[in-house]
């Protein structure tokens, strides 16, 4: 169960600040159509990296959050959003056009940590929208299964941490219009990467410098502090 095994899943520190999501009805609800999906279909990722991405950036170093769409429908999928394994012959074309973009037309994307664990350990949370998919499924075709989960974090980290600043790289779902005037939110969609993605991610470092000065901006890729600059 979810509930028992929170600290397993969410890390100590997003266990105890999302308890009432955790131990609410909804969760009940929730990982009883997982375990059905994953009895009879082929879901992505495994059910045991599903929430990956809380363990690996806990609350009291969260500074971003990244919202994606859905996990990648094969097992490459690692429950960090738009990472996958190091070991990984071909990256997927989403983290390809986010490396390139950030390297600024670098064909080779060298030294780029592919699972974003990087990114995690400098306070940036990879979250999509649904956490979980079918192989070979629809576009976002478990949303209608985590969307409540997902505005349920966004809201608590929008109300309990509103330093934390958000880029949305495609649908969005999740984020609503009163998240925007409340929170410092970024929204590109994903054919949109490469044309602003550069200046997308350089604007968030622009937020986290005014906030609390260059030590705080995130080190997109590796020794190349990025800020928003023209092409």
């Amino acid at each position: 169960m979810i509930y028992e095994d929170s600290i397993e899943y969410f890390g100590e520190e997003w266990a105890k600040e999302l308890a009432p999501l955790i131990s609410s009805e909804y969760m009940t609800w929730l990982e009883t159509g997982m375990r059905n999906e994953y009895m009879h279909r082929t879901i992505y990722p495994s059910w045991d990296k599903v929430f990956n991405a809380f363990a690996a950036t806990p609350p009291s170093k969260l500074k971003v959050v990244i919202l994606g769409d859905q996990p990648y429908s094969s097992n490459e999928a690692t429950g960090i959003a738009f990472g996958v394994s190091n070991d990984s012959i071909l990256p997927p074309r989403t983290i390809f056009d986010i490396i390139q973009v950030l390297e600024n037309g670098t064909e080779l994307c060298l030294n780029f940590d592919y699972s974003l664990h990087q990114w995690t350990s400098q306070g940036v949370l990879l979250l999509n929208s649904a956490l979980t998919t079918i192989h070979k499924g629809p576009e976002l075709c478990h949303i209608t299964y985590w969307l409540n989960f997902t505005k349920y974090v966004i809201n608590y980290i929008i109300k309990r941490y509103p330093h934390v600043v958000f880029l949305s790289i495609g649908t969005g779902y999740g984020l609503e219009p009163a998240h925007f005037e409340k929170a410092k939110i970024f929204h590109i969609k994903r054919n949109q990467l490469k044309q602003y993605g550069y200046t997308a991610f350089g604007r968030v470092n622009d937020v986290l410098d005014g906030q609390n000065g260059p030590d705080n901006i995130i080190k997109w890729v590796p020794n190349k502090p990025i800020y928003d600059m023209p092409f």
